[in-house]
């Protein structure tokens, strides 16, 4: 019986030391539909890319030529105390934006935007 009461009065207790928080943050690239309007497909060169939109996240070269990406992320942090003894954080991507140009001899062929939840 007074085991049943010491844990009762832990876990009444523990209710008023928990805390958790959680913030949603952007990292990387995500470009406006205005910014991407600017882009020319068969005019825009590879130095206006660069320039305007910055180094890409991943770069590599296929059949269709070289492929440009642009990974934009929006992460949800959680910070998790309990008794300011124990503490613990996580990240999960909630939504991921890649952009994706396609260039051949440096000029963009294609921009593609995908979506992933």
């Amino acid at each position: 019986m007074k085991r049943i009461a010491a844990l009762a009065t832990c876990l009444t207790l523990s209710g008023c030391v928990l805390s958790h928080h959680s913030r949603l943050s952007d990292r990387g690239h995500e470009f406006s539909p205005e910014a991407l309007a600017e882009v020319r497909l068969g005019e825009t060169d590879r130095r206006w890319v660069l320039d305007h939109l910055g180094n890409p996240d991943r770069m590599y070269a296929d059949s269709n030529g070289v492929i440009y990406e642009y990974v934009g992320k929006t992460i949800r942090k959680s910070d998790t105390d309990f008794i300011l003894l124990f503490s613990w954080q996580t990240e999960r991507v909630i939504e991921e934006v890649v952009t994706r140009i396609v260039m051949r001899n440096d000029i963009v062929q294609s921009i593609e935007v995908r979506e992933t939840e």
